[in-house]
Formats: C-alpha cells, structure tokens, sequence
C-alpha cells in the first residue's frame, strides 16, 4: 500500500533485504501470486520526491501490460520471482546513483513525527556518516 514510503528515507536497499525475503519464502511454499510482480512495480512508484525514479517503473510497469516490447531479459516464462529479483536490481542501480549523486530526497518527516535527525549508516564501513561527512 504504502510502497517505499514505508520504509526510513524510502531506501530502497532495505526494501529489496525485506521484500525478497518474504518473496522467497513465500515462493518456496508455492505461495507466492503471479501478480506478485505488478505489486512490486507499484511499490517502486511510491516514493515521495523521486519523480525519475518514480516515473522509470511506471514505465516498465505500462510495458509489462503489453507482449511487443520486452524491458527486461526475461522471458515470458519467467517465474514472478525472477521478475521481483529483476525489479530490485535495477531499482538498486536507480538508487545507488541517485543517493551518490546526492538527488535522493528520502521522505521528509511530517508534522507528526519528532523532529530527530536521520543518520545514514555508510554502505561500505556501517558508521553513521554520509558521502557529505
């Protein structure tokens, strides 16, 4: 329902962790919907201030709608978790360089929640820094 906006400054890293894992085993049970996939797709949407980001699986989700163009490898065969997988990959990309490139907004807090500084934790070391510090 609420997309990336769930998840603390709509990282997309920690949706993927989350998501596949849920994905996965729900995949294993057998229990995992066909239209799993769209699901994602409109989750990846959902983001606040990320138009491009917001706009790139808009547009994978009205190609997915149709037969004649492909936007990923996969093949038509392609199980919905293959296709999850796939989203979260380039969902990722999108991510990383958006966020080294410093264009990510992240959620702005609203007027409800406690004005408390988010710290990023660094990627490559686990500090509570940013690229800025």
């Amino acid at each position: 329902k609420t997309g990336l906006s769930a998840f603390e400054g709509e990282n997309v890293n920690l949706a993927s962790i989350e998501i596949l894992a849920i994905a996965k085993r729900l995949h294993q049970l057998g229990e995992l919907p066909n239209d799993a996939p769209k699901t994602v797709l409109k989750g990846l949407q959902k983001v606040t201030h990320n138009y491009e980001f917001k706009q790139t699986f808009a547009l994978i989700a009205n190609f997915q709608c149709q037969t004649v163009i492909s936007v990923t490898s996969a093949s038509t065969n392609t199980s919905p978790l293959d296709l999850i997988e796939t989203y979260f990959e380039q969902a990722k990309v999108l991510y990383t360089s958006a966020v080294l490139c410093n264009n990510w907004a992240g959620k702005e807090p609203g007027k409800f929640h406690n004005n408390v500084e988010f710290v990023p934790t660094c990627w490559n070391c686990g500090g509570p820094h940013s690229l800025k510090d």
